[in-house]
């Protein structure tokens, strides 16, 4: 994990030279992350932001910090100013779907499945997320071939398995539904928001490794 102390003595050296920046800023959040300092780390991000009107690196880090502490409302307005700096955020995009789904959303944003398909038409996320649309509008063999191809892909990510439990659970396929949340609850990165969508939908899952074997 390095020596983060040292970093932000570097950091310091840095700003004294060159004064304070968009760089010094994001490279103080993440070592502050790393070292747990998290209010410490959202203060550096947010003055990051004061330093540019385009980039969206540290938005993205203020996303991750907000989804591992559950508060999705920061995470959502995180993400969201992310996509309206880069379109080709794919992540972004896909965990924005999830969200809205978590907050009882029927099915996907369209703006950002069409964002999806744009960025990464194969990935298991899209895919499962495209076939989520489907079958909530009744198309449920187009729905079902998405979720194949989303399953051969052998999806290791949470929220991509969540996404492909959805549909095969909307496809009415409970087997492979429950086999991709399943998986989705013993992955070790796992967020708040993501597990309690899980275990809202199938609420015979248990949280504990050992009986998910």
């Amino acid at each position: 994990r390095g020596d983060f102390p040292r970093s932000l003595q570097q950091i310091d050296l840095l700003e004294d030279a060159d004064g304070e920046g968009y760089e010094s800023a994001m490279l103080r959040g993440i070592a502050l992350r790393e070292t747990r300092a998290i209010p410490a780390a959202v203060r550096a991000l947010e003055r990051a932001e004061q330093f540019t009107d385009a980039r969206s690196e540290h938005l993205v880090l203020r996303a991750r910090i907000a989804r591992d502490a559950g508060d999705a409302a920061a995470e959502q307005t995180a993400l969201d100013t992310v996509l309206e700096r880069d379109f080709s955020n794919a992540e972004a995009a896909a965990r924005l779907i999830l969200l809205s789904l978590a907050s009882g959303a029927p099915a996907p944003d369209a703006r950002h499945l069409e964002r999806l398909r744009q960025i990464a038409p194969t990935s298991p996320r899209t895919l499962g997320a495209r076939a989520l649309a489907l079958a909530a509008t009744g198309q449920r063999r187009r729905a079902n071939a998405l979720v194949d191809l989303g399953l051969a892909l052998d999806a290791t990510d949470p929220d991509s398995l969540t996404l492909l439990a959805l549909a095969a659970r909307a496809c009415r396929r409970p087997d492979d539904a429950r086999n991709s949340a399943t998986r989705a609850l013993q992955r070790p990165r796992i967020s708040a928001v993501t597990r309690a969508l899980i275990t809202t939908t199938w609420p015979g899952l248990s949280r504990s490794p050992s009986s998910l074997r």
